[in-house]
């Protein structure tokens, strides 16, 4: 397949809502690149009722709650960081509600996993070194006695973050009743 300057990954979706054919094409975008399955969604947490009522959506295990024996969840966790939270899946992607994002934005992009050289975003480190090194020493400064060390500690770390060759795996999404592009307004 032939890409030109026009192919981009910035999608604009006229109708104001998250729907079942939003994850469907980040699905197919990200699948005509080479990049398989599961895929990583962030999502504003206005955007989540509407996507947990999608056909299709499966929802985590929230702590507190029995469910039925019938009840089909997602397996990959509740996952409670700072940042966000797990809320499902649905067409392959792994939704995660992220706090501050804008509704109606969203960002989908392909996972390999912590130091894997097919991520778009790398570590930079020093020759020779796999990952970042960290110093810890006296401070050669100080004037202090060796009774507490690491009173008088300095740690010491050099690492940069890059872009790689392949920036094909991820795609960004603005699902709002115009369909241009603007910049949203975090929530």
């Amino acid at each position: 397949m032939t890409f030109t300057t026009a192919h981009e990954h910035y999608v604009t979706v006229a109708g104001g809502l998250w729907t079942a054919d939003v994850f469907k094409d980040i699905k197919a975008e990200l699948l005509e690149h080479g990049h398989n399955p599961p895929y990583q969604v962030l999502v504003s947490q206005t955007d989540e009722s509407t996507i947990k009522g999608l056909t299709g959506f499966t929802p985590v295990a929230e702590m507190g709650i029995n469910y039925s024996a019938n009840t089909e969840l997602a397996t990959f966790g509740p996952d409670y960081r700072g940042d966000g939270y797990n809320i499902g899946t649905i067409y392959d992607c792994f939704v995660r509600v992220i706090r501050g994002m804008p509704q109606y934005y969203g960002f989908a992009w392909k996972n390999y996993g912590a130091n894997s050289q097919r991520n778009p975003l790398r570590i930079r480190t020093a020759k020779g070194q796999s990952r970042p090194q960290w110093l810890v020493q006296q401070d050669p400064r100080s004037t202090g006695s060796g009774a507490y060390p690491l009173q008088y500690a300095s740690i010491f770390v050099e690492f940069g973050v890059g872009v790689g060759a392949d920036r094909t795996n991820g795609t960004a999404r603005y699902n709002n009743h115009a369909a241009t592009w603007t910049d949203g307004t975090p929530t």
